[in-house]
């Protein structure tokens, strides 16, 4: 999915081919998706939405995630959450709202329909955002290669300040 991305990003102006090419030998060495080595680097933002234009799916904007009420993060499990990458932020009679990073890749989403009882409607929303929602509300943790993410241009670790900063952020 990279590569589709990266040029869909490239051809809707977002970001240039140096700048993908440089996101792209990044994502070799350090692994993830391409949408977070591009914020990592600092090319864009990491709530620009740039999932977007190649899915044709709506993008979630992450200050709906913000402040998500405890009884719609209690309609998805932990586990399916950390399983799925999936987080739960609206719901509507049976329907309920979920973010997720690579929908392209939910070839089980008869699967999750069906263990939630849900009809399932998908946002995206960049990779590194959804591994903040994680943590946040399943208290699943991510790689230090992410927390790392938002202490550019410092030398240490990030406080537990930093992180309570950037995940009030989410």
């Amino acid at each position: 999915m990279g590569l589709k991305l990266g040029e869909a990003m490239v051809k809707d102006g977002l970001i240039t081919r140096d700048q993908l090419r440089l996101a792209l030998e990044r994502q070799v060495v350090f692994g993830g998706r391409i949408d977070t080595n591009i914020v990592e680097l600092g090319i864009l933002e990491g709530s620009c939405g740039i999932s977007k234009p190649l899915l044709r799916i709506p993008a979630v904007d992450p200050v709906q995630l913000s402040a998500v009420d405890p009884q719609i993060i209690a309609c998805i499990s932990r586990e399916l959450a950390e399983k799925y990458k999936i987080v739960p932020f609206k719901k509507e009679r049976n329907r309920l709202h979920v973010a997720v990073s690579d929908p392209l890749s939910m070839a089980n989403e008869d699967e999750l329909r069906f263990i939630t009882g849900y009809d399932l409607i998908f946002y995206v929303l960049t990779e590194l955002r959804l591994l903040f929602a994680l943590e946040k509300y399943y208290g699943i943790e991510r790689n230090l290669h992410y927390i790392s993410v938002f202490t550019k241009g410092k030398a240490q670790e990030p406080t537990k300040e930093d992180i309570k900063t950037e995940l009030n952020k989410v």
